[in-house]
């Protein structure tokens, strides 16, 4: 089994700008293991025994981690590949609510500079997704237990062509608080400078999604990464 990309707070630091998310590790293996014996295993949308095959394979990693890193890559890979970006036709709504990051290969950068390691994420991230008015909004956010550490909000983009998401952070806050982050500073964590807009966002941060259900998100940036869906107490 592969080691985790670093520290948890540095590996936060390094996939922050490439997917959103929000943190905490208190969800234990036997409660896992209950909410993925009791969740869903519909797949109407799925043709094919491998496909069928690959979604479990990826549902049963995203509940108990238990599955080598090299298989759960196999799997995204797979329906990736089973379904190109045109056929997927995925609407937002499916998105709505709360996800938390389970497993990332990271950016193509930070695969190179760790000899191609990846594993499962060993913090609490979690990003929800609001489609129930325009602007839609995102929250990417660092949790101890359900008390948030650090979240970054902002708006997010819809391109149904690709089911692809992009986003700007606006703001953040730290223990709750509101605070002033200097413009030299913005781009690191992903926000941008007062009053910026860009075109149509063509040069902001992204997802295109492989596939989503009622139990896991699947989505590619400059790498892969899961989520499992996620109710806060």
């Amino acid at each position: 089994r592969t080691r985790a990309l670093g520290s948890p707070a540095a590996r936060l630091g390094r996939e922050s700008r490439v997917m959103a998310t929000r943190v905490d590790g208190d969800d234990t293996n036997e409660k896992n293991t209950k909410e993925y014996t009791a969740a869903t295993t519909a797949t109407d949308n799925l043709s094919g025994e491998k496909e069928k095959a690959a979604v479990e394979t990826l549902r049963r990693a995203a509940a108990k981690r238990d599955i080598d890193p090299s298989s759960v890559l196999e799997a995204i890979y797979y329906l990736e590949k089973s379904k190109p970006a045109a056929q997927r036709a995925i609407p937002v709504s499916k998105l709505s609510g709360s996800w938390r990051l389970v497993f990332t290969t990271g950016d193509v950068k930070t695969q190179k500079k760790m000899g191609g390691t990846f594993d499962y994420v060993p913090i609490k991230a979690v990003q929800t997704f609001d489609d129930s008015s325009e602007p839609y909004r995102i929250e990417n956010g660092v949790y101890w237990g359900d008390n948030p550490v650090v979240r970054f909000r902002g708006v997010f983009r819809w391109l149904p062509n690709r089911s692809g998401l992009k986003w700007q952070f606006n703001h953040v806050q730290l223990f709750g608080k509101d605070i002033e982050v200097p413009d030299e500073w913005k781009a690191a964590v992903g926000m941008r400078p007062e009053g910026y807009q860009a075109k149509k966002y063509e040069k902001e941060p992204f997802f295109n999604w492989i596939y989503i259900d009622d139990e896991i998100a699947v989505a590619r940036a400059t790498g892969v990464a899961i989520w499992r869906k996620h109710y806060f107490a």
